[in-house]
């Protein structure tokens, strides 16, 4: 009898890849997939893949989309697979509108005499852009494509501007690649960082500026690039629209520093204290109307929300100002990267420059991993944590990453439970133990069939990826021994045409693999010649484990053994279980036997 030595069988007989944009992924029976189009109308597709793996033969029987008309198949076949054999196909969707949908894909497949099926959920979404504009009152517009912004006449010297929102109101990310205006008098006052992607639900805004202007009427275009064709917009002033608002030499500007009250005028620099990350600096800003009349400040704020500087004071807009009179506002400063950094601050038409110094955080307490130490088992799951000895005063953030040595053999089920082998957390200001993205203060580990050295390290950073790990990063150190091998399964496999083999499943951490023993327990029916025999199986073993494609298999190995049985006329209707009560299997390398394993047949 020779042994076929074979990729195990981990799972179902099918190995389900999908290629998209490119990219190719392996994905499990059941799993979804999510397909989002980049407009509503607009086609995208991915390619299925169902490679084959199992030992027989399969044989495609049909393939179903259950569904809105706007998913389709492209390609699909019944074809009969050998090993290693794939069936690929394309599915298409083309959303008619922004709404979520699902559809169930499901390939029936017969192997021997067993008929089964692979099923796969799809789920399609579109982005749609609802946009509208406000003006000094807040109250949302409304535009469609083609529609027209309206703004009030401003007061000689002074501007006029709205406030445009883009809401994602469909079910999938929208890209908004540009924005702009037709060119003077309208701007941009605080474009946004482009391309952004907008999550559904989630918004956009910016402000259209309209400086300087007369009283006579002005008309341009604002142009917004995002899903679908562009959207464009024509944009006016119309006294009717409201009065303006703005600032003049009407107004004078200060700030406190401490060396006492400073003055700045309109382009000039605003300096905040500095502030190490983590802490918060701040600094009062003066307005003062320096008329006989009273004056409004049609807006006050941060241009740049992503920047270091925030209000941190509410302040209502339009802000009416009696002559004479005096506003105080404090800008705080909460930098999350070294060095010095600004922002543009707006009051009315004017605007300045808040500058500060961006000092390094105080050090990170020494942080320890937790989890098993020394020698673990192969294919075990064990669970591991990180702990500060001290609380922190702001959030951390940081990444634990599982390297393997020997790295050449690496093992792909050596991974975390949530799959690959880096696994992000976060411990959160005050907190000692790290939050990891299954929600939980520790994360499993799957140690994998190789022998070797498995090191767990992690490095950590705040919010804004400074970077927080110490010279010496936190480690553990887990160790696969080598050793004999292990049976984890026997099993007797029977052939439309009544041909029998033995299938083991084992394991070998050190990838090496000398012989068999096999041992029958007959029924007594008849008188076996043997009941025990040894198998070399030492060359085959090598052979498998030098090929490259071993390596997703680990320390894994599948042997087919053929079994035949030469029977005598009068029982030549006996079946195998008619003749053996059981079968057992155990394994040999250089470092030792497995306990005989056996399955039994009656």
């Amino acid at each position: 009898m020779a042994p076929a030595l074979a990729s195990p069988a981990l799972a179902q007989s099918f190995q389900l890849r999908v290629y998209r944009d490119g990219n190719v992924f392996e994905v499990a029976n059941g799993a979804t997939i999510q397909m989002q189009a980049p407009s509503v109308s607009s086609d995208v597709q991915i390619t299925i893949s169902a490679v084959y793996f199992g030992s027989q033969s399969a044989a495609i029987s049909r393939t179903d989309l259950l569904g809105p008309a706007e998913f389709t198949l492209q390609g699909t076949a019944s074809p009969n697979l050998k090993p290693g054999d794939a069936y690929t196909f394309t599915v298409h969707y083309r959303p008619a509108s922004s709404a979520f949908e699902q559809a169930l894909l499901s390939v029936s497949y017969q192997e021997g005499s067993a008929v089964a099926n692979f099923r796969l959920t799809l789920a399609g979404s579109a982005p749609e852009l609802a946009v509208s504009y406000s003006l000094a009152d807040h109250t949302a517009r409304p535009l469609s494509n083609g529609g027209e912004i309206v703004l009030p006449i401003p007061a000689p010297g002074s501007t006029s501007q709205a406030t445009v929102t883009l809401s994602n109101v469909g079910s999938g990310p929208a890209v908004i690649r540009a924005v702009g205006t037709s060119g003077p008098p309208f701007d941009i006052l605080d474009r946004p960082i482009l391309p952004a992607t907008l999550a559904a639900g989630q918004s956009l805004s910016f402000s259209v500026r309209l400086n300087p202007a007369s009283a006579d009427s002005n008309t341009g275009s604002v142009r917004i690039d995002g899903p679908g064709d562009p959207l464009i917009f024509t944009i006016r002033t119309d006294a009717s629209a409201g009065p303006g608002t703005g600032t003049s030499a009407a107004l004078g500007f200060a700030f406190t520093s401490p060396e006492g009250e400073k003055k700045v005028d309109p382009n000039g620099t605003i300096t905040v204290p500095a502030t190490a990350i983590g802490a918060s600096g701040r600094v009062d800003v003066i307005v003062r109307n320096l008329t006989a009349q009273p004056f409004d400040v049609g807006q006050i704020g941060v241009a740049d929300p992503k920047s270091a500087f925030h209000l941190a004071t509410a302040i209502q807009v339009p802000l009416t100002l009696a002559a004479q009179q005096e506003f105080r506002f404090q800008v705080s400063f909460s930098p999350q990267t070294t060095g010095v950094l600004s922002g543009p601050l707006v009051i009315g038409a004017s605007q300045f420059t808040l500058q500060g110094v961006a000092l390094p955080p105080t050090k990170l307490p020494a942080a320890n991993l937790i989890g098993p130490q020394g020698a673990i088992d192969p294919l075990h799951q064990d669970f591991v944590s990180i702990a500060l000895q001290e609380p922190y005063a702001i959030d951390v953030v940081g990444v634990l990453s599982l390297a393997f040595d020997p790295g050449a053999a690496a093992d792909p089920s050596l991974q975390f439970s949530s799959g690959g082998r880096t696994v992000s957390f976060k411990i959160a200001a005050g907190d000692l133990r790290a939050r990891f993205t299954n929600g939980n203060d520790r994360i499993g580990i799957q140690t994998g069939s190789i022998a070797g050295r498995i090191r767990l390290s992690a490095s950590m950073q705040t919010v804004a990826n400074y970077d927080l790990t110490p010279p010496t990063p936190p480690t553990l150190d887990l160790q696969i021994p080598a050793s004999a091998p292990s049976i984890l399964s026997v099993t007797l496999l029977t052939s439309t045409t009544g041909t029998y083999a033995i299938r083991v499943l084992g394991m070998t951490t050190n990838r090496q693999l000398n012989q068999l023993d096999v041992q029958f327990v007959p029924t007594g029916r008849i008188e076996l010649k043997s009941t025990a025999f040894t198998l070399d199986v030492s060359a085959s073993a090598a052979s498998w484990f030098r090929d490259v494609s071993s390596l997703q298999f680990g320390g894994l190995f599948s042997v087919s053994i053929p079994l035949a049985l030469n029977l005598p006329k009068d029982a030549a209707s006996l079946t195998v279980a008619d003749v053996i009560r059981s079968i057992g299997v155990s394994a040999a390398n250089d470092l030792g036997s497995s306990p005989m394993s056996k399955v039994d047949l009656n």
